[in-house]
């Protein structure tokens, strides 16, 4: 308990917030044990995204002319083309919920494989931004429901398989998220979307030795992967081995050239 508080701090600066607003329940087997906290909406489904267009307040005075007018014009001519263009132009101003929003309305006049897609990776997206548990759930439900339409037809995208893991262990079966992703690695041992996201899991758990051992195995396979490096050393922190986590801070210190974890490194070290 004594690292809980820099490792949150850690994963908030540098983690998808789904890490950080799972539900608490612990998932054992031989191999693994992973315990996910915070709350879940059990009726999340029920929730609805309607009221996400007007959320523009905080649209830029330089992009709201044009959003404007792309909703006018969608609103008199019904024209499903400003949908995507109204998806494209919300994320370059970083409102990635209504981005999602208009993705989907867009896939529900056009159904196809690559519109599923496009909806579920924006809904995941949008879910790294949100700022309230409840926003996140429904984000993360709507997520989760694209991915497995996609799924179902690419039953071998081992990469939209993890995040339909990941959306998956913050609904009502956390086990089935976890058997998900480790299922990638058991097809793919060298799948480093799968081994990081159980990496993220076990800190998220406490469980910094499993946490050691996938973000090691990651660093193995991709030994300049920044992130895994960041991880390992919050890891071997938290498990008291500052010797050898100081080793890894320093390495990114006098290597990495991304400003987010430079600055998650500062952010982690002050606490300590």
């Amino acid at each position: 308990m004594k690292y809980l508080q820099p490792v949150i701090i850690a994963i908030a600066f540098i983690s998808v917030s789904f890490l950080m607003v799972m539900p608490k329940w612990v998932v054992k087997n031989d191999q693994d044990e992973i315990a996910v906290t915070s709350d879940i909406a059990e009726n999340v489904d029920t929730l609805s995204l309607e009221n996400e267009q007007n959320e523009h307040e905080f649209v830029p005075k330089e992009a709201k002319e044009e959003i404007d007018s792309l909703v006018s014009l969608h609103n008199m001519k019904d024209e499903t083309s400003t949908l995507l263009a109204l998806m494209t132009k919300f994320q370059e101003v970083h409102l990635y919920d209504s981005a999602a929003y208009y993705a989907e309305l867009y896939s529900k006049n056009h159904q196809t494989l690559i519109n599923d897609r496009r909806v579920a990776e924006a809904y995941f997206r949008a879910d790294s931004f949100a700022i309230s548990a409840e926003k996140s759930n429904i984000l993360t439900a709507k997520a989760r429901e694209y991915f497995e339409k996609v799924l179902q037809r690419q039953p071998d995208d081992f990469d939209v398989k993890v995040k339909l893991g990941l959306t998956t262990v913050r609904s009502s079966s956390p086990m089935k998220g976890v058997m998900m992703i480790r299922e990638v690695i058991e097809k793919d041992p060298t799948n480093t979307q799968a081994i990081m996201a159980l990496g993220q899991l076990a800190i998220q758990s406490n469980q910094f030795d499993k946490a050691v051992g996938r973000f090691e195995s990651l660093l193995r396979i991709e030994p300049n992967n920044e992130y895994a490096k960041f991880y390992l050393a919050v890891s071997f922190q938290s498990l008291g081995k500052s010797k050898a986590a100081q080793k890894v801070f320093k390495d990114i210190e006098a290597t990495c050239k991304n400003p987010q974890i430079l600055h998650a490194l500062q952010q982690y070290k002050s606490t300590l």
